[in-house]
């Protein structure tokens, strides 16, 4: 094999490890369960609409709610962004789903080595929620 052949095989082995990871449980019991998501200033809304569409795309029902009080179902959601040349991306998210106040599920999106998503910030949420939701 010629060196530059390696060199390429390599190289394309390298996105597969260094981009962000989405790891996580899924949540039991809750398929065509309401949804109530608490809302959270902090994050904003573009995240908190994004993932309240693909939870609707997944055929669940989704509503704001500012008490886990007010739902069976709830779900808390944070996320952290960075920038840099590549502009805004997302670097950090967290969706948690709760039954009657006890979290029964939780997954994460963590930016590993500052190396973001390749993908829009609801690309990420669809994933997550793929891998979050039954």
């Amino acid at each position: 094999m010629t060196r530059t052949a390696l060199c390429i095989a390599l190289a394309a082995l390298i996105p597969a490890t260094s981009f962000a990871a989405i790891e996580g449980t899924k949540a039991e019991g809750v398929k065509g369960m309401e949804i109530c998501l608490i809302d959270n200033a902090y994050t904003g809304v573009d995240f908190r609409d994004a993932y309240v569409r693909q939870l609707a795309a997944r055929g669940y029902t989704a509503r704001i709610v500012h008490d886990k009080g007010e739902c069976p179902i709830t779900t808390t959601f944070v996320a952290s962004y960075a920038s840099g040349a590549w502009g805004r991306k997302l670097k950090y998210a967290m969706l948690t789903i709760l039954r009657d106040g006890e979290e029964i599920a939780v997954v994460r999106y963590n930016g590993k080595d500052g190396k973001p998503f390749k993908g829009t910030v609801e690309s990420v949420i669809g994933e997550m929620v793929g891998v979050l939701m039954p």
